[in-house]
């Protein structure tokens, strides 16, 4: 309850937002139906439990909001030809927090955008290696040689691109990352995915994984502020 408590207060400073909330259960709770209609945020609010043979991880609930996406958003009018090009989706977990000014990145992504990620497991940060804007390698701790070697919380993938290809946390992901395994579904090269924050000044981290004890901490900065 505290934490979508929490992280509504974020996404309530966000314009043109549609927030899915997946509940994992059999039935949806009173309780946060009532902070979801007090936030005043245009939601979507279900539950589903995890389907069998699948990972206990939230994969099952991802593909369930992806199908609504594209059942629901398809038609969505803009102006009269479709889902907008400024469109985006992304994953947004309650057990991390974002500062609403990652919507800047958000909402910019026009293929797949890509951010780093502060306390990414026992890493400091996790972050796409950028060179002249284009991504050549991963300032991550885990498996680095990834084709995609990136946090849940570290991108958004644009509407039209969900919609046009059925991309999903499918039964072939099970024992690869499931992250790299989604987002290659794509078909979009390294080459062409969007880095944000790379370059501004100071590089701040807009999204971490919180922890509710000191697991310790690996890695490098990589020239982001962070303070331990």
């Amino acid at each position: 309850m505290t934490r979508i408590f929490r992280f509504s207060q974020t996404l309530m400073h966000i314009a043109d937002l549609h927030w899915v909330v997946i509940e994992d259960a059999n039935a949806t709770s009173d309780a946060v139906q009532r902070i979801l209609v007090r936030s005043g945020i245009p939601f979507t609010y279900f539950s589903t439990t995890t389907k069998p043979g699948f990972p206990k991880r939230g994969w099952t609930h991802r593909n369930v909001g992806l199908d609504f996406v594209r059942q629901h958003y398809a038609l969505f009018p803009h102006n009269g030809v479709g889902p907008s090009l400024r469109s985006s989706v992304a994953s947004l977990c309650l057990c991390n927090w974002f500062f609403f000014r990652s919507q800047r990145y958000i909402k910019k992504v026009r293929t797949i955008g890509i951010w780093a990620v502060g306390l990414a497991g026992s890493a400091i940060v996790e972050a796409p290696h950028v060179e002249n804007g284009t991504i050549t390698k991963w300032d991550v701790v885990y498996a680095p040689k990834r084709r995609f070697a990136v946090d849940m919380a570290g991108f958004a993938v644009n509407l039209r691109l969900i919609l046009n290809k059925n991309a999903s946390f499918n039964l072939g992901c099970v024992r690869l990352s499931p992250e790299s395994c989604f987002l290659a579904q794509f078909g979009i090269p390294r080459e062409k995915v969007e880095p944000f924050g790379w370059n501004d000044e100071p590089k701040e981290i807009l999204v971490w994984h919180t922890k509710t004890k000191n697991i310790g901490t690996r890695g490098e900065s990589h020239g982001y502020v962070v303070e331990l």
